[in-house]
C-alpha cells in the first residue's frame, strides 16, 4: 500500500475517483492557502486529502481538499477553535451558502454535526471565493 502522504497518490486517487474536473478549484484553494501563509500536508487516511492548517499553537485544521473532489470540514475541531458565537455564524454561513445536505449526521444532537463535505463540482467559483473569504474573516489571518 502506497503512503497517501504524497501529492502523486492524491492526484492518482482524484483521477480514479473521476474527480479530476475539480483540480482547478483545488488549485484555487492551494493558491489562496499559499497567499495566506497556511501550510498543507497530505494525510494517510482511507481517502487521500490535502489538509490546510493554520500556523498556530493548535495547528488548526481549516479544511481538507479530498481526492473525492470535495472540501471537507471537521466542524467539531472548528467548534473547539472558535468562540461559540463566531462558530455559530460560520455554521450559519455554511448552511445558507451550501445547504444543509453538506452536514454529516450528528452523533449527539446537542453537539451538532461534526463534519461537512462540499462537492466541488456542485459549487460556483463565487461560492468557493465566499468560503475562502469567510475562513479569512472568521480566523483573522
Amino acid at each position: 500500500l502506497k503512503s497517501l502522504n504524497d501529492e502523486s497518490v492524491f492526484l492518482e486517487q482524484l483521477k480514479s475517483n473521476k474527480a479530476s474536473s475539480t483540480l482547478d478549484q483545488i488549485d484555487r484553494v492551494d493558491q489562496w492557502a499559499d497567499d495566506k501563509g497556511l501550510h498543507f500536508r497530505f494525510n494517510d487516511g482511507k481517502t487521500a486529502a490535502k489538509q490546510y492548517r493554520l500556523e498556530n499553537e493548535k495547528n488548526t485544521l481549516l479544511c481538507s481538499a479530498t481526492s473525492k473532489g470535495e472540501i471537507s470540514l471537521r466542524l467539531g475541531e472548528l467548534n473547539k477553535a472558535l468562540p461559540t458565537k463566531v462558530y455559530e455564524e460560520f455554521f450559519t454561513f455554511l448552511s445558507d451558502t451550501f445547504g444543509d445536505d453538506i452536514f454529516g449526521k450528528a452523533n449527539k444532537k446537542e453537539a451538532g454535526p461534526q463534519f461537512a463535505s462540499i462537492q466541488l463540482n456542485n459549487i460556483t467559483n463565487s461560492n468557493l471565493e465566499s468560503l475562502l473569504n469567510k475562513f479569512q474573516d472568521t480566523f483573522k489571518f
